[in-house]
């Protein structure tokens, strides 16, 4: 599938730990299911398998979380912020646009042995305001379809940007490129996206 990169990602993950003579097991994040945790040498990912393997007494595997993105807390604070700020130039509130993350399961980023979060340096900053164990970085992964020279090879290509993302226009910063475009004559935006699920976003900004 590619609906999604972790469609990729994990069975890279398995791949590695099983060239590191590892047995793997593989659970989604929000299994809700027992675990014996003492019969694993390490745990690696996120969610509720996860922070639950922090409260059973026995002895505790080696664990290594799996950071998507940013620290949820500071994404939450950022996204949260954005909406305060739309709010403040439309008198809306468009929270369903800003992908809050309920869940914050502090345990996974704070008791851990080490941390592999995806993306940037802003990425790393923002789990070490959380955490003081080793973080080693990673780029983000990504389906490649198309060479971007390709795309801007001719001219007019040149003056068309396109906007392709899921769920989140605001978390994602959909809103400031629309503010952007509608001053401008020479340049043209193309969406790429279901927003059907994000009727007041688009309410707000239907003009």
């Amino acid at each position: 599938h590619h609906y999604h990169t972790n469609q990729q990602e994990l069975p890279v993950i398995v791949k590695v730990f099983d060239g590191l003579w590892y047995i793997v097991d593989s659970c989604d994040y929000d299994v809700q299911d027992h675990i014996d945790y003492s019969l694993y040498d390490c745990i690696f990912g996120f969610g509720e398998p996860f922070v639950n393997s922090f409260h059973q007494n026995s002895k505790h595997p080696v664990s290594i979380y799996y950071g998507t993105g940013r620290h949820v807390c500071s994404q939450n604070f950022s996204s949260l912020m954005r909406a305060k700020e739309i709010f403040k130039k439309r008198g809306v509130w468009l929270l369903d646009s800003c992908r809050v993350v309920k869940k914050t399961w502090s345990e996974q980023t704070t008791l851990v042995d080490a941390i592999i979060p995806l993306g940037n340096d802003m990425a790393l900053k923002s789990y070490r305001t959380f955490y003081d164990g080793p973080i080693v970085l990673q780029p983000a992964t990504f389906n490649a379809a198309l060479p971007a020279n390709l795309l801007v090879r001719n001219k007019v290509a040149s003056k068309h940007f396109f906007w392709f993302a899921g769920a989140g226009a605001v978390h994602k910063g959909l809103d400031l490129l629309l503010e952007v475009f509608t001053t401008r004559k020479d340049i043209f935006l193309h969406i790429g996206s279901n927003l059907d699920d994000e009727k007041t976003f688009l309410a707000a900004f239907a003009r």
